[in-house]
């Protein structure tokens, strides 16, 4: 499991060319799983999306499989909506999303 970052820009002008407002809000959206693709192939799913307002980002739960590298750079998400899939890119880390000072 990695921390996913999703491009929400990206993804609200796809949602924006269709004339619709994306389902991006102050929610967890445990949707189902949301496919991760790298040129073309499924390498693991989403779940658990949701705006962080910590860290200002729309961000998930990546499960991948055990043989891709975190530092995947062409990663892209498969967001299904009204019959069509709309995609938009993603960066992968490692978890905890961030790590507060203790004192």
């Amino acid at each position: 499991m990695r921390s996913l970052r999703i491009n929400w820009r990206e993804l609200v002008r796809r949602f924006v060319a269709r004339g619709e407002l994306p389902p991006i809000d102050g929610k967890v959206r445990r949707f189902p799983p949301l496919d991760l693709v790298s040129d073309g192939v499924r390498i693991g799913y989403a779940t658990s999306v949701g705006w962080s307002h910590t860290l200002k980002d729309l961000i998930g739960f990546a499960h991948l499989s055990a043989v891709v590298p975190v530092e995947q750079k062409s990663v892209r998400l498969q967001w299904p909506h009204d019959g069509e899939v709309l995609e938009t890119g993603v960066s992968l880390g490692h978890l905890p999303f961030i790590k507060p000072d203790r004192k």
